[in-house]
């Protein structure tokens, strides 16, 4: 968060860029502790993981409307259909 107010570009600190800057560390976080342990994830498990968190991280603030959810995803809905079929994400209580 340090970080963030001194190297930030902007006067106010959005939740975009809050948001932005707790993934960022928690990613790194994540990937500090998995040091001298055998990873056993692959890059494609990584991205599925990281792709379903943001799809519901964006249900979560467009609560639970799908039309907005995809249209801030840049998808159509019927491809966001799809993906939350694929990773068992229920929209109703967008916990998956």
């Amino acid at each position: 968060m340090e970080k963030l107010v001194l190297y930030g570009k902007k006067k106010e600190i959005g939740y975009e860029e809050t948001l932005k800057a707790l993934e960022l560390g928690q990613a790194r976080q994540q990937l500090d502790g998995d040091e001298g342990r055998e990873d056993t994830t692959t890059l494609k498990d990584a991205i599925h993981e990281f792709e379903k968190r943001y799809i519901l991280l964006k249900l979560q603030k467009h609560q639970g409307k799908i039309s907005e959810t995809a249209r801030s995803l840049g998808i159509d809905r019927s491809n966001l259909f799809k993906k939350m079929r694929r990773y068992d994400i229920n929209p109703r209580n967008k916990t998956g």
